[in-house]
């Protein structure tokens, strides 16, 4: 009698495992729907926060133009990139030292920051430089976006608050 429930028993686990994997897969995709398109920042990770904001209040089709022009500068970017990696080379060789020499670790920090400083300031230009050329409507658009987004993070804070 055990021989023949076990056949069964292995198949109720693949039936449980399959329904399982259905559902997460159905739960992903309609997330994705209801969420509706994902356009992600484009400024660089040490640039100011706000800057993101304010991109990510920009209209879909303002974010993808703003995109191609950051693009267009990737130059300017990638330089200043190469020389973040690089002193991540440095700090790691510090690090490695018998002795910690702590002013040379600071010397990269201060490096590094004035690095993504120029990042940030090439980010703000661009934004700035984006904002000049828009409408007095399109900025009340986007006006309008960043109050809804200033109204959910202070929903959001207040609840995580409770």
């Amino acid at each position: 009698m055990s021989v023949e429930t076990r056949p069964m028993r292995g198949a109720r686990i693949l039936l449980f495992a399959s329904l399982t994997l259905n559902f997460v897969l159905i739960g992903l995709i309609a997330g994705a729907i209801l969420r509706g398109p994902f356009i992600a920042p484009v400024f660089p990770p040490g640039s100011d926060g706000e800057f993101r904001v304010v991109q990510q209040a920009l209209p879909d089709d303002a974010k993808r133009a703003f995109r191609r022009a950051l693009v267009r500068r990737r130059s300017e970017f990638e330089s200043h990139a190469r020389e973040i990696r690089s002193m991540r080379r440095e700090f790691v060789d510090l690090l490695r030292g018998d002795t910690l020499d702590v002013a040379a670790i600071d010397a990269v920090f201060v490096r590094q920051q004035a690095e993504w400083s120029a990042l940030a300031n090439v980010a703000r230009d661009m934004m700035i430089g984006y904002l000049e050329t828009l409408t007095p409507e399109q900025r009340r658009e986007i006006a309008d976006n960043l109050d809804a987004w200033i109204a959910e993070r202070g929903r959001r804070t207040r609840a995580k608050g409770d």
